[in-house]
């Protein structure tokens, strides 16, 4: 089974995609369109995005870059989104391979 690998200040989880569906109704997105139009399928949301795990009941398709894919739906981030999503790292300063706007 795939996991989504969360670290942050030296801890780190794992999370299924069974686990991100029993996460709290509160954090979860059952159609992803209603917030990043074009896009289906259900999410997890997290602060400032959406990590897309399911569509049609199924694990998100290699095709629509899952197992897992991060969505910024307001459009605040320069990344639109990230397909493919391994892994996530809470950094204190910027990484190395950190996006920056047009106008940083």
């Amino acid at each position: 089974m795939q996991s989504l690998r969360l670290e942050a200040a030296g801890r780190a989880t794992e999370l299924a995609r069974d686990e991100l569906a029993a996460l709290p109704a509160e954090h979860q997105v059952p159609d992803v369109g209603a917030v990043a139009a074009g896009r289906q399928g259900r999410a997890a949301r997290l602060r400032g995005g959406l990590v897309l795990y399911e569509l049609d009941g199924e694990p998100l398709p290699e095709r629509f870059g899952g197992p897992f894919r991060l969505l910024f739906p307001d459009g605040d981030d320069c990344s639109v989104s990230v397909k493919f999503l391994g892994r996530i790292d809470v950094l204190a300063e910027p990484g190395s391979h950190t996006a920056r706007c047009a106008d940083d």
